[in-house]
């Protein structure tokens, strides 16, 4: 269920300029940026393990989003913590 989470969230983040703006502000936090936390305030559950095992596979596989491609070059790096 908490993969299923995590796609869920993925997609959420890339159909919402609000939830985008969200991701952001924890990317600015640097090293204290949480995206677990933030899910779980949008209705998502996942571990943080989970979260970046999947961050992870999705990276390596070149599976990501426009939107995660945007935070990569940007020079976010989203490891929740």
């Amino acid at each position: 269920m908490s993969k299923q989470a995590i796609s869920d969230f993925r997609g959420a983040v890339e159909s919402s300029r609000e939830l985008q703006n969200d991701v952001r502000a924890e990317l600015a936090k640097g090293d204290g940026a949480d995206f677990v936390a933030l899910g779980r305030r949008h209705g998502f559950a996942f571990t943080t393990e989970e979260f970046n095992e999947a961050y992870a596979a999705r990276r390596s596989e070149g599976e990501l989003t426009p939107f995660e491609m945007e935070m990569i070059s940007a020079g976010g790096n989203k490891k929740s913590h």
